[in-house]
């Protein structure tokens, strides 16, 4: 009964927020977000001389965004991220980190058109690794985002499930490092 309860509010809310939505003439975004990365510990491995998954420790991950409105239902815009991940080596006793920077291109769908909505999308981008003691190993970094997002007339919130995947190469010591990076994306952003 309290199952039934709650699905009929929800119904509810959406509705109403359906019924008194108003169109936006606001055509950007700018924001910032935050990613977190609960219960990863092997997300990532190192290829030779290494060739093991490590136990993995990732810090937040800090976004900076603007994207425009393309149409109706579609932004198109630009993201930099900055975040550090913490590991141990194969003997589990040495801690390490190394800093990961990327700059890249996000898109995403929103339906229906109301303040309440879902977003589906996805991202693509470029990015560094550095180390003090590695090469600096320069990569990729693609993925998709889905989740509920919440627009009022000057700001909205989203929180996206975030799936992606981080390829990264040197031409020395690591050959390689792959990056698996499934999470939580918050995003504040502000409406201009």
């Amino acid at each position: 009964m309290k199952k039934l309860s709650l699905v009929l509010l929800i119904l509810v809310i959406v509705m109403m927020d359906h019924v008194y939505a108003q169109p936006t003439d606001k055509k950007n975004i700018a924001g910032i977000g935050v990613s977190y990365f609960p219960y990863m510990s092997k997300g990532i491995y190192f290829d030779s001389p290494f060739d093991f998954w490590p136990n993995n420790e990732p810090s937040a991950i800090t976004r900076i965004f603007y994207a425009r409105q393309m149409n109706e239902s579609f932004r198109l815009g630009a993201y930099l991220e900055s975040g550090s991940n913490r590991f141990t080596d194969q003997t589990n006793e040495n801690a390490h980190s190394f800093n990961r920077s990327l700059l890249g291109l996000e898109w995403i769908s929103e339906y229906p058109k109301t303040r309440l909505h879902l977003e589906l999308g996805g991202y693509f981008g470029y990015g560094l690794i550095k180390a003090s003691h590695w090469n600096d190993l320069h990569g990729v970094d693609f993925g998709m985002l889905a989740g509920p997002a919440f627009d009022m007339k000057y700001f909205g919130v989203s929180v996206n499930l975030k799936a992606g995947f981080s390829p990264y190469k040197s031409k020395g010591t690591p050959e390689g490092i792959l990056l698996y990076t499934p999470g939580v994306l918050f995003k504040v952003y502000g409406k201009f």
